[in-house]
């Protein structure tokens, strides 16, 4: 927070002259002596100055400690010796008092917190100027264009006075406060000052009136946070703090002592600690804080003036996409990996850990980026399973990371372990922070998202990997993580996930996992980050020992995990359909090599007649390869061949 709080009267006089007003404005000085009865004619007068004039005036300080209390008009008059509503010319601040509520020493503390909390309740952006009046507190909002409809700007500090529960009466034009700085001998006699102010915090009226709710006439007491916050809407006042601190430049770090105070003062009962702080992390991973829309009608949103944020697309600074394994999984993001329980995923993912802490080095040949590994590992023993089956597929163990829980002391210095989901954020974010992944691997997704969480329920599922995805973007990982199938079907592989969409709408990638009689298809689902659509099959290898090793084939499969079902989901095709597409696959191909492209425009061309697909059914039956071309690192297809450099003989004709 950028404070810029005077020390002396005459400083403080200047800095509020200076932010609140421009020099040619007439502010009009108000003066309530306290000495004298209440209907002695000199009982309230009025000055009038220029603002740029008001630091040069001498004697305020000697009419104060007379007994007088001084006052400013808040909103510039239209000349001198003019008082009144009509006689306000603009309105250049919004602005609300807080009573402060006489609890003792430390009265003044209690009310700038209840304040903050206030504020940070409705997500308002943080004041121009603060200041303690000796009985409460007062915020100003200095807008960058000044308001000339009298009416209108009413109508506004209603809705701020509305949003925040503060002194129902500041909404008139010529609604004076309290000169900061000087004594307030409103018993009992207290010292007012300016406690927080940054001229250049000036507000468009979208920042302010956009987080403003639609206003109820009678404002109640029941509306405002002076009260306890109880179960049910704390997590809701909690978070909206927080985000209006983030929106302010704080750290969770920085967020959490004022949320943990107003959770264990507030709250009833209160939170355990470790929600608030997830809360903070929460709201720090976030970029920017979004007001909501302005209540009203379209002639109050035009008077707002909103902006659109834009800018050329000449202007676009264009950046290549990170990944970890090109083509397939993108750097920091989230990719999903699924399929039915025992297809191998685990295996998929130690022999990806191997490549990761070791020489990067992937299965199609690309190289990818090498770094620490966090396993988030719920299902596999570790002393049973997981070593084994890393150590066989020769990963580098000591760059392997495994989160099996969190602990934390209690108010008794017991130390407790509880089981970790991903509702935990502050504790792994902590973890990554310490480790520095290049890789993070949650499996099965199932058992983190948290008892609170159904897995049935989009919102509730992206409430949990939406800041896991901007954990992964801030901290440059790639996460990956992996699903169970569900047995019943759905229209597409991706619909297979869980029970939900969800988890692969909120991730870049989706690639699913089928056995195919032994056989591991690694196909893709979701993935519009690269052209490529083909895929990949490997083989789990018995090594006579706890774990099997993964063996890739070297051919890329020219197939989606959409294509493999909509196969599966047909009856096998004919031999003879099967030999006709064989022969002429090896019949056009011979000793050329041809993109997928090109030899679907031959078939178009020939005017065969089965389908593209009975083609690519034949392709094994052919002997038909598809691999990437290093010259042009396009895919294409060819005839294998033997050491005599003819076609390898077809194997019988079988239905496949």
């Amino acid at each position: 927070m950028n404070t810029k709080t005077a020390a002396t009267f005459t400083e403080q006089l200047a800095t509020l002259a200076g932010t609140l007003f421009e020099p040619d404005d007439v502010v009009e000085l108000r003066y309530i002596d306290r000495t004298l009865p209440a209907d002695h004619k000199n009982k309230v007068r009025s000055t009038w100055h220029h603002a740029r004039d008001i630091p040069k005036l001498s004697g305020l300080e000697s009419i104060n400690s007379g007994g007088a209390d001084i006052y400013f008009g808040v909103n510039p008059r239209k000349g001198f010796n003019q008082r009144g509503d009509e006689s306000v010319a603009i309105a250049r601040c919004l602005f609300c008092e807080f009573d402060a509520k006489h609890t003792g020493t430390n009265e003044r503390e209690e009310a700038i917190s209840r304040v903050w909390s206030k504020l940070g309740a409705c997500m308002l952006p943080t004041p121009t100027l603060i200041g303690w009046s000796g009985h409460g507190v007062w915020c100003f909002w200095r807008m960058s264009e000044p308001s000339t409809d009298l009416a209108w700007w009413t109508e506004r500090q209603k809705d701020l006075i509305n949003a925040v529960g503060s002194d129902a009466t500041i909404h008139n034009p010529e609604r004076i406060a309290r000169l900061l700085g000087l004594t307030n001998h409103k018993p009992p006699v207290a010292t007012s000052e300016i406690i927080d102010c940054d001229a250049t915090r000036v507000h468009d009226w979208a920042d302010v009136l956009g987080v403003l709710p639609e206003r109820i006439e009678e404002v109640k007491e029941s509306k405002t946070f002076d009260g306890d916050v109880t179960e049910g809407a704390r997590h809701g006042t909690i978070l909206s703090m927080a985000a209006n601190m983030r929106n302010l430049g704080l750290s969770a770090a920085e967020m959490m002592p004022t949320l943990l105070a107003f959770n264990q003062s507030r709250c009833k009962p209160p939170k355990p600690d470790i929600e608030v702080e997830n809360v903070a992390t929460w709201a720090e991973l976030q970029k920017v804080g979004h007001a909501r829309t302005p209540k009203g009608n379209a002639s109050e949103a035009d008077t707002i003036h909103f902006n659109a944020i834009s800018r050329c697309m000449a202007d676009v600074v264009e950046k290549d996409l990170p990944w970890l394994w090109k083509g397939f999984i993108p750097d920091c993001n989230i990719t999903v990996v699924s399929g039915r329980g025992g297809v191998g995923k685990g295996y998929w993912w130690a022999d990806f850990v191997s490549r990761v802490t070791t020489d990067g080095k992937m299965p199609d040949w690309t190289v990818g980026k090498t770094g620490p590994v966090i396993l988030a590992i719920a299902e596999d023993s570790h002393e049973y399973t997981v070593k084994s089956r890393l150590r066989v597929n020769g990963c580098d163990l000591s760059r392997v990371h495994t989160i099996e829980g969190l602990k934390r002391v209690d108010e008794t210095g017991e130390e407790l372990e509880i089981a970790f989901t991903l509702e935990h954020v502050a504790a792994l974010e902590r973890e990554v922070q310490r480790v520095k992944p290049t890789l993070v691997i949650v499996d099965p997704i199932g058992s983190f998202i948290g008892g609170k969480t159904e897995a049935n329920a989009d919102n509730a599922v992206r409430a949990i990997l939406t800041p896991l995805a901007m954990m992964a973007e801030k901290y440059a990982f790639a996460c990956v993580v992996v699903a169970h199938h569900r047995k019943s079907a759905g229209e597409s592989a991706d619909d297979l996930v869980l029970s939900s969409r969800a988890f692969t709408a909120a991730a870049r990638a989706s690639f699913h996992i089928f056995d195919d009689d032994g056989r591991k298809m690694f196909l893709r689902g979701k993935g519009n980050l690269s052209r490529h659509r083909h895929g990949m099959a490997y083989r789990i290898e018995d090594v006579g020992d706890k774990a099997g090793r993964v063996k890739w084939e070297a051919e890329a499969i020219d197939m989606t995990a959409d294509d493999y079902l909509e196969q599966a989901s047909k009856p096998g095709m004919d031999a003879e359909s099967r030999d006709d597409a064989a022969k002429w696959l090896r019949d056009t191909l011979g000793d050329s090599t041809m993109t997928k492209s090109e030899l679907q425009d031959r078939r178009n061309k020939d005017g065969v007649a089965f389908s593209w697909r009975t083609a690519q059914r034949a392709m094994k039956h052919a002997k038909v390869k598809c691999e990437r071309d290093p010259h042009t690192n396009k895919y294409v297809y060819r005839m294998l061949r033997d050491g005599n450099n003819q076609p390898q003989a077809m194997e019988e004709a079988a239905d496949e």
